[in-house]
């Protein structure tokens, strides 16, 4: 919900080594989640931004109903996609709702604590399935900031981040989120031995 800036996010996306990495990545979630093909889904995005990291992917599949949450419009246009400005500690949709809930570099952005276990409740209520992305502890660069092994820097000692609150958790932590029980997680070089993703995923079999 909370990008490191707007522009910045634009010049990232025009470049190809953007494209071709977040279409690696959507492809993995593909994978994860059991394939899209041929298959009527309803997918909601919680911090959708402006939908370039997955949605526009799918700008052109009438089999897939998408719904995008965010605290900001960033004007998606896309026949499939429903937009809601909203904060996603409260859903508006019912139990189940959604075949998938995916979120892409939200979670870590999210405080206090306690805020933060609410959307992942909310999460895991609305969606029969979810994958989320996170930044891994283990980067080596850390993806906001740019800065090498900056997570793991002495608090008092590195260069602050000032666009959103940026906390780091260890991959055993994640899972003890009352929302997260049972989830799986995994490591995911977004860009090999560069940027290391964490991948927290619940695909009922």
């Amino acid at each position: 919900m909370v990008p490191p800036s707007r522009e910045f996010h634009d010049l990232w996306w025009k470049t190809s080594f953007s494209k071709f990495f977040k279409n690696r990545r959507k492809n993995l979630i593909e994978k994860i989640y059991g394939g899209f093909s041929n298959k009527k889904l309803k997918i909601l995005e919680v911090g959708c931004g402006s939908g370039k990291d997955f949605i526009s992917f799918y700008d052109q599949n009438d089999q897939i109903e998408f719904t995008g949450v965010d605290l900001d419009d960033y004007g998606i246009n896309q026949k499939n996609f429903k937009f809601l400005k909203l904060d996603a500690e409260s859903l508006p949709f019912k139990d189940k709702e959604f075949d998938l809930v995916i979120s892409l570099g939200l979670l870590e952005h999210i405080v206090p604590i306690e805020k933060l276990s609410k959307i992942i409740k909310e999460i895991d209520r609305v969606g029969k399935s979810y994958v989320i992305v996170v930044p891994a502890v283990n980067t080596i660069l850390e993806p906001h900031t740019k800065g090498i092994f900056w997570q793991l820097k002495d608090h008092n000692k590195k260069k602050k981040y000032k666009h959103a609150p940026l906390n780091y958790f260890s991959d055993d932590v994640w899972p003890n989120f009352e929302g997260f029980a049972g989830a799986k997680v995994k490591r995911f070089w977004h860009i090999p031995f560069l940027v290391c993703d964490l991948i927290i995923s619940k695909v009922p079999s």
